[in-house]
């Protein structure tokens, strides 16, 4: 179970290490181009489990905000605790949505969530009351019903277990840490893997998050699934590898996925259907890498596009 465990970490190591200081700001503000498109609502980029907003250089959504701030639309890259509970970042986020609102004067704004990003906004419309300032929500393999993938290291790291503390010690920060405006946290936040972990969990969505967070009329719900087949694959990177392990322990339980998240656990309000790509990928990562026949950066332009069309 050891062996299993260490292989299901892998992304997340990876993802730890490639890490670098970030700016002290929480938001990055949108382009001051002139406009040439726009969405009636600022947009809002929300990341997910061990995200970020920019690094030195790179974004957590490689290149999406500059291309789409080119386009002419306001976009917002908002930063929360990277490995926490749902709570916690979705509090977080409140507060720059607010920041936001004050900002341009806005009534409302669009968020996008990938993965664990969808969570938040969620509990941020249901749960803290942001219904009437949240004009939309569009997942991107977001667990709306958990993984299983959670669920295996649940049953590993148990509630009391040092591999929390160790990672927060690799990293040069405190598991203790309460506030992501900290200069000394602010890569990641304040930190607690076991809470990231349950609220990431199958039992936890489907008997406690679903129930306790129904869809707000107010908002537009939409949702899109990856999929990805390792045989099939044209375009590899070495990630692949490390996700083809996370992917097929998914096929066993839960069917087709983009190696994170199943294609029946992202579906949530309207299905806007399923795209060949990785989890990784679906966010050009890393370092702008493109799926086979899926331009991410694209379907971030035509996604936003149509939000406008629907005067959101």
């Amino acid at each position: 179970m050891a062996k299993v465990l260490s292989l299901l970490l892998l992304p997340v190591w990876l993802g730890l290490c490639s890490c670098a200081p970030s700016s002290s700001s929480q938001l990055s503000t949108a382009s001051k181009r002139a406009e040439t498109k726009s969405t009636k609502y600022p947009v809002v980029l929300q990341h997910g489990f061990l995200g970020f907003d920019k690094i030195l250089f790179f974004d957590y959504f490689y290149g999406v905000p500059g291309k789409l701030r080119d386009e002419g639309y306001k976009v917002y890259t908002p930063k929360v605790a990277a490995i926490n509970g749902i709570a916690v970042r979705a509090h977080e986020l409140a507060g720059q949505i607010d920041q936001i609102l004050q900002e341009t004067g806005a009534a409302k704004v669009n968020i996008i969530g990938h993965s664990m990003g969808g969570l938040d906004a969620r509990y941020l419309v249901s749960t803290l009351g942001y219904g009437d300032r949240v004009a939309s929500i569009s997942s991107i393999a977001t667990p709306h019903h958990g993984t299983y993938l959670a669920d295996a290291v649940l049953a590993v790291i148990g509630l009391h277990n040092p591999l929390e503390e160790a990672m927060a010690t690799m990293m040069g920060v405190s598991s203790d840490a309460t506030t992501v405006g900290n200069p000394k946290y602010r890569n990641f936040g304040s930190i607690d893997l076991r809470e990231n972990m349950y609220n990431l969990s199958t039992g936890y969505m489907n008997e406690h998050f679903n129930p306790e967070n129904p869809d707000d009329d107010r908002v537009f719900y939409q949702s899109w699934s990856g999929e990805v087949s390792f045989q099939d694959m044209v375009n590899p990177d070495w990630l692949s590898e490390i996700l083809r392990v996370t992917h097929d322990y998914l096929a066993l339980r839960e069917g087709p996925s983009d190696g994170i998240v199943s294609v029946q656990s992202a579906r949530h309000g309207q299905d806007n259907g399923t795209f060949k790509a990785h989890h990784l990928d679906e966010i050009g990562q890393l370092f702008g890498h493109q799926a086979y026949n899926f331009s991410y950066q694209q379907f971030y332009s035509d996604m936003i596009a149509d939000l406008a069309k629907r005067g959101l």
